[in-house]
């Protein structure tokens, strides 16, 4: 009986430390490891005869892109943890702040993702491109952050929402890390993996059940 009991309160307990692990690190609203990606509505090559098809990889499917990409993908998570506040790898990032009339330290990063391409022969030739996306972490958007290949981060300049709550911006070049920074202060935090917790809880109550019902035999043949 004991043992049972021991048993059913440790896998409670493994459940409970699970859902932990999910919860956002430092410097994130939520998990980049639970998001799911930014969706692409809209792309434009400043080169009518580009045919590149952008790619957009979440953090979460790192291990989708080459080694040198991913190594990128996870540095860039590494110094968002790592940093007091986002304005150590964006200065800049304390005008934001400014201007929207909240401590620095409110700003958070809500997606962190990869952008790169497909399907152009001529890609390094190409530059210029324009990209509208949709995430679901948009209403709160304060600006969008990239890391180039030698680690440097740095704002995308004139990246805006417009009149149907989508992300428009332009980059010189793809293949780099981006991560979009929100007002966290108005961001209740989240998990990102939503479908996890319903697991776990489903399991917790099954286990609370097992428990109980050992309890309720256990008084019958006492």
């Amino acid at each position: 009986m004991k043992k049972i009991l021991t048993v059913c309160m440790a896998i409670v307990m493994v459940l409970g430390l699970s859902t932990a692990v999910l919860a956002a690190p430092g410097n994130f609203v939520s998990s980049p490891s639970g998001n799911a990606a930014p969706t692409i509505v809209d792309f434009a090559a400043a080169n009518a005869d580009c045919t590149l098809e952008p790619v957009i990889i979440p953090y979460k499917d790192r291990d989708q892109l080459p080694d040198d990409q991913r190594k990128l993908l996870e540095d860039a998570y590494d110094d968002i943890v790592n940093a007091d506040d986002l304005s150590d790898l964006v200065e800049a990032l304390k005008d934001v702040a400014d201007k929207l009339g909240v401590d620095v330290d409110d700003l958070a990063v809500s997606d962190l993702f990869y952008i790169t391409g497909e399907g152009c022969d001529d890609h390094d030739g190409h530059k210029g491109f324009t990209i509208t996306l949709d995430a679901n972490t948009l209403k709160n958007f304060a600006a969008l952050m990239q890391m180039d290949e030698n680690g440097n981060w740095s704002l995308v300049n004139g990246a805006y929402i417009n009149s149907k709550g989508q992300l428009v911006f332009t980059l010189d070049d793809l293949n780099r890390p981006l991560a979009i920074v929100v007002n966290g202060a108005n961001v209740s935090p989240q998990t990102g993996d939503t479908n996890h917790i319903y697991i776990y809880a489903a399991l917790m109550v099954a286990s609370a059940l097992a428990i109980v019902v050992i309890a309720v035999k256990s008084k019958k043949y006492a």
